[in-house]
């Protein structure tokens, strides 16, 4: 292992465009030969109406220089919540990233505006050499 991180905090609320919706981990990338293992969750939900069409995935964001979100892998799609629900929803991934400072967590995004029933998130990262 070369490194690892933790963090929590309330991370945003689905909408439209992908973002990160747990909090994101900071890692740094110094090797090729890096990998970075990331698990990401977040409490999503709906208060009195229904939500759906939430699509995630784990992302990462080069920070210098700043650069987009990139989803990992198919994502899960289609997901929905009845009204009044408060879920845990999170996923992994092992990513192989160049060398370079990184954002990485839980992102998604939903055409739905009944995601509003949300709370707080995880997001933990280890650095580790293939």
């Amino acid at each position: 292992m070369v490194s690892s991180t933790s963090v929590s905090g309330v991370g945003a609320d689905p909408r439209a465009t992908l973002q990160f919706l747990a909090a994101p981990a900071t890692v740094s990338v110094t090797d090729l030969g890096q990998r970075v293992f990331v698990v990401s969750n977040k409490a999503l939900g709906a208060a009195a109406s229904p939500a759906d069409r939430l699509f995630l995935w784990i992302c990462s964001q080069q920070i210098q220089p700043l650069g987009d979100i990139h989803p990992t892998g198919t994502g899960v799609y289609a997901l929905r919540v009845p009204a009044n629900t408060s879920v845990s929803m999170g996923l992994s991934a092992v990513l192989s990233l160049p060398p370079g400072q990184y954002n990485v967590g839980l992102c998604g995004s939903s055409e739905s505006p009944f995601w509003t029933n949300n709370d707080y998130s995880y997001t933990s990262a280890v650095v580790a050499m293939e």
